[in-house]
């Protein structure tokens, strides 16, 4: 409710038979940019979690939704301005380095199927 999202969703939440039908049910009706800003409440509320798991920060819900909002501007601003080409680029060689003593390195990765109605994710420990 606090995201202003409700009468979008509502009809989708309502009808869903489970969760990948409620996501591509809802991912497949609404604008690119209503979509994106989903996606960036997601990933705040996953962030929002792990400040929890890991640092015992509490956040009202409000607060999550505000940073959706303005990482989503300030990622929006920087995209439009990369369309100017840079005037220097340095390449750098980068290899896989394991993980110190003690650590475990996790690669994750997902996709969307839109005309399969499916989605993957995926990880690597």
């Amino acid at each position: 409710m606090e995201a202003g999202l409700w009468e979008t969703i509502a009809g989708s939440v309502n009808n869903a038979a489970d969760f990948a039908d409620l996501f591509f049910s809802i991912f497949c009706r609404l604008s690119k940019d209503a979509v994106t800003y989903i996606i960036m409440i997601m990933w705040c509320l996953w962030r929002r979690c792990n400040e929890k798991v890991w640092h015992d920060e509490v956040k009202e819900p409000h607060i999550s939704i505000q940073l959706a909002r303005d990482t989503l501007r300030e990622w929006l601003s920087v995209r439009v301005n990369k369309a100017t080409p840079a005037v220097q680029q340095i390449v750098t060689d980068t290899n896989w380095k394991p993980p110190a003593k003690g650590y475990v390195k996790c690669n994750v990765d997902a996709a969307i199927f839109y005309d399969q109605w499916r989605f993957g994710i995926g990880m690597c420990i």
